[in-house]
């Protein structure tokens, strides 16, 4: 069936010119009448539930391919988070955010995070974007302050950074994965300064 009969229950009328035709009676035939009642009895059985079937599969594949990608686990509450930056779109950008506590699961298998300042997320978060780091309060514990970040590399577990740690000697650098930093700003000011200098030995000004 072609979208319009879909649509309207009928064929369209052909490109002609209709100044001269005769009026159309304003009750129809019974042939009119038959017609109608033929295209409706197809689109109730054939088209509509060969629309619900199709919708059906549809529905299948898309269930099968999410399922794949995704892995819905459950996250103890006052456990600690990354969060996926779904919006990076810079190569060197950070690829996580946090940590963050997990204080609450209210529906829809999403959770309800917190920063380390008490503040909560102004959204829910599914698990799909969160990565468990701990299930122990370790961010309670004194932590160390960074200097700045000397170079990063990219290894099987993930992106990792060597990290000049304020107070303390170069010979204490130690190389650290990016889920442990709750200190974003010095990977953005590490990246900016790579990006500087690159473009200076390119011959940018």
């Amino acid at each position: 069936m072609r979208p319009f009969q879909v649509m309207f229950g009928r064929e369209p009328n052909g490109f002609q010119n209709y100044q001269n035709q005769e009026p159309i009676p304003s009750e129809p035939s019974e042939n009119d009448i038959k017609k109608i009642q033929k295209n409706v009895q197809n689109m109730s059985e054939v088209l509509f539930p060969a629309i619900a079937e199709e919708s059906h599969k549809q529905n299948k594949r898309y269930k099968k391919y999410f399922d794949k990608n995704n892995n819905l686990v459950e996250i103890p509450i006052d456990s600690y988070v990354m969060l996926k930056d779904v919006l990076k779109n810079e190569m060197f950008e950070a690829k996580y955010q946090g940590p963050f506590k997990v204080v609450a699961k209210p529906q829809d298998n999403a959770y309800t995070l917190k920063d380390l300042d008490e503040k909560i997320l102004p959204r829910n978060f599914p698990p799909s974007q969160l990565v468990l780091i701990s299930d122990t309060p370790i961010f309670e514990d004194p932590s160390y302050e960074i200097d700045h970040i000397v170079k990063h590399r990219d290894s099987k577990i993930g992106r990792e950074y060597l990290i000049h740690w304020k107070g303390y000697s170069s010979k204490n650098d130690t190389w650290e994965h990016e889920s442990k930093l709750d200190d974003f700003e010095c990977v953005r000011k590490y990246f900016d300064k790579l990006n500087t200098t690159s473009f200076a030995k390119a011959g940018g000004e």
